[in-house]
């Protein structure tokens, strides 16, 4: 039977005997020693813990949201301890949305959130890790060098990805720089028709006894609180993802090279065009769509999904900002709120419910409304689950915490869209009356 988990990650080959270890270079490289079902046994755990903590986050962050809409009345704005309250808020936000990067570098190592791929010149997301880099050792007596080849064919990556593999192996050689300073070259070339990034750093080398576990999850030899043990294991999984390999050379006491090589085209490319239905949507909003939404009529919002409080929240919050808002806590109920209010506008649902799951249900709601644009939320949404919601019809996604700003920029777009498509409809009609009068 074919076996479809992911691959181990990649173990040491070392040699069986080595005069001294401090001059022997040791190289870990992609070799299979059974450990395929153990990474992904923790990768599933990973994907449970992140979906059990994002569901709670995502109402803390809401409500913490909600306080902060509060105190913009006029009675609470009279309080000395506004500011106060306004620091603690703004605490509580961002502390929230770290714990939303941690989930969500749970998932990524797990492999289970949803990314677009695009066509883009490696070099310039070479340049922008090696320039964000330089301005964190600023001042210090790190050195960062890229060297990059030229004519390299254009790659079909996913940016943010692919920016995360190269800040993670930067950061590392920087963090390796112990003493005085050193240097960190970021090279750039084409072998064999693939490209090759390699980071190399002259600081403290990694020792032999860890290099065979340097790709494993939850390994680490920083301190307590600087590290999580994720980051290698993520790039593992990128970069696995994109049908390439990575490898380490480390001689300790020398230096360290870590080495991607990844062919131009692959196999997330065609992952990232079936979730980039509209590649060429205009930037977000510069300002809040709540002024377009204090119209006659008001944007009516179908809020779906099993977590009571989370939808409680989301409720309030949209409401405050003039829209018609509905709410359904399970698949069932979503429809029946549909059908009694078939002038929804937009429906934000949560892809994983009990009973009626967030797909099936999306089947249905667009039988009932076939312009009712559908929003797909979830704190665990697999890249599958995203791809087959849009074939079905769902117009975008959104990975709980929800930023509130950029559900505000979906809900207007969807609007867009929806009366978009119900002029066209009207004009077709009125063509029609016009044509057969003539």
């Amino acid at each position: 039977m074919d076996d479809d988990r992911s691959p181990a990650p990649p173990r040491a080959e070392l040699p069986e005997k080595a005069d001294d270890p401090a001059d022997q270079a040791y190289t870990a490289k992609d070799v299979e020693l059974g450990g395929g079902a153990k990474l992904a046994s923790l990768g599933d755990l990973a994907a449970g813990i992140a979906h059990e903590i994002n569901n709670p986050l995502a109402i803390i962050v809401e409500e913490a949201g909600w306080v902060e809409d509060l105190l913009d009345d006029s009675v609470l704005k009279e309080s000395e301890n506004l500011e106060e309250f306004r620091r603690a808020l703004t605490q509580i936000k961002t502390q929230g949305m770290r714990c939303k990067e941690i989930t969500h570098n749970l998932l990524s190592f797990a492999r289970r959130t949803a990314t677009r791929a695009e066509a883009v010149q490696l070099n310039d997301l070479v340049r922008e890790a090696v320039a964000m880099s330089e301005r964190k050792v600023r001042g210090g007596q790190v050195k960062i060098e890229a060297h990059l080849a030229g004519n390299l064919p254009i790659s079909h990556v996913s940016p943010s990805e692919m920016q995360q593999v190269l800040l993670n192996l930067i950061n590392n050689a920087i963090d390796a720089l112990q003493g005085p300073g050193g240097q960190i070259d970021v090279s750039t070339k084409l072998d064999q028709g693939n490209l090759v990034i390699e980071v190399a750093d002259d600081g403290q080398g990694i020792a032999k006894e860890h290099l065979p576990r340097i790709f494993d999850p939850f390994f680490t030899t920083k301190p307590v609180g600087k590290g999580t043990g994720l980051g290698l294991s993520i790039c593992y999984g990128i970069v696995r993802k994109l049908g390439g390999s990575i490898s380490v050379t480390s001689r300790v006491g020398v230096g360290t090279t870590f080495r991607i090589t990844i062919p131009p085209e692959g196999p997330a490319t065609q992952v990232g065009k079936a979730l980039s239905p509209e590649p060429d949507r205009p930037p977000p909003a510069e300002e809040p769509c709540s002024g377009s939404l204090a119209a006659a009529v008001p944007t009516t919002v179908l809020v779906v999904d099993d977590e009571v409080l989370f939808v409680d929240a989301i409720a309030r919050r949209l409401s405050r900002r003039h829209f018609a808002v509905l709410t359904a806590h399970s698949g069932e109920e979503a429809l029946q709120r549909l059908q009694a209010h078939l002038n929804v506008d937009v429906v934000l649902l949560d892809v994983k419910m009990p009973g009626m799951d967030g797909i099936e249900t999306l089947v249905e709601l667009k039988k009932l409304a076939p312009l009712v644009e559908v929003i797909l939320i979830s704190g665990h949404t697999t890249v599958e689950w995203v791809i087959e919601g849009m074939k079905l019809g769902a117009n975008d996604y959104l990975m709980k915490p929800c930023d509130m700003q950029q559900l505000l920029d979906l809900i207007e777009k969807a609007k867009e869209r929806k009366s978009g498509q119900e002029q066209k409809i009207l004009e077709a009609r009125i063509k029609g009356i016009t044509m057969s009068r003539v």
